[in-house]
């Protein structure tokens, strides 16, 4: 209603429409009557980070002047960054979520389940998240940043809240980009610290 009522554009980064697990499923403006645009990623979905391939949907009169901005600030992504992409893009055919993307969202899944369980099992207050692969939760102890220094110093890094913002204080951010053994190996790690 804000967006409608003072004309504002929304664009949705959903580089992480993919990276959803159990029910849940991300949601999309394509799903509404919006007149807004969202960005997607491949980094995200197909492992490709830091290839710096994307695509934006929605309203083609803002696709059309975002192309026209993007065709000033830099010459495009390679050719051969594209065709892995179609590659990738090719494996929908249709479906919501192709087998193979699926494959790779349930080893995400099997290291956020290790995560949450081994900081549920040390007394951490957490809940599952639905999405994504960082793990958001609250910090043991109330300074974040200080907790953070404590992990580095047990071999393990996350990330303390409050760098995204005073509000994060009192929270971690975990990426669950390592194997489930080394995510194993941290939750042992963290537990040094009790």
């Amino acid at each position: 209603d804000f967006a409608a009522d003072t004309n504002t554009l929304i664009v949705y980064d959903n580089a992480y429409s993919e990276f959803f697990f159990d029910d849940y499923v991300t949601p999309s403006f394509l799903e509404t009557n919006m007149n807004h645009v969202e960005i997607h990623s491949a980094s995200k979905t197909f492992n490709m980070t830091g290839y710096r391939c994307g695509w934006v949907v929605g309203n083609a009169e803002i696709i059309a002047g975002l192309r026209k901005i993007k065709s000033q600030i830099d010459s495009g992504c390679p050719t051969f960054i594209q065709r892995a992409v179609m590659k990738g893009l090719e494996l929908y055919d249709g479906q919501r979520r192709p087998d193979k993307v699926r494959e790779n969202m349930a080893i995400y899944q099997e290291r956020r389940d290790i995560m949450m369980k081994g900081l549920d099992e040390l007394g951490w207050e957490v809940t599952m998240p639905k999405a994504t692969f960082y793990i958001w939760v609250k910090s043991p102890e109330k300074d974040s940043m200080a907790f953070a220094e404590k992990m580095i110093n047990a071999g393990v890094v996350g990330t303390p809240g409050v760098g995204f913002g005073a509000t994060g204080e009192g929270y971690l951010r975990f990426a669950m980009t390592q194997p489930a053994e080394r995510i194993k190996e941290a939750v042992d790690r963290l537990e040094s610290l009790k």
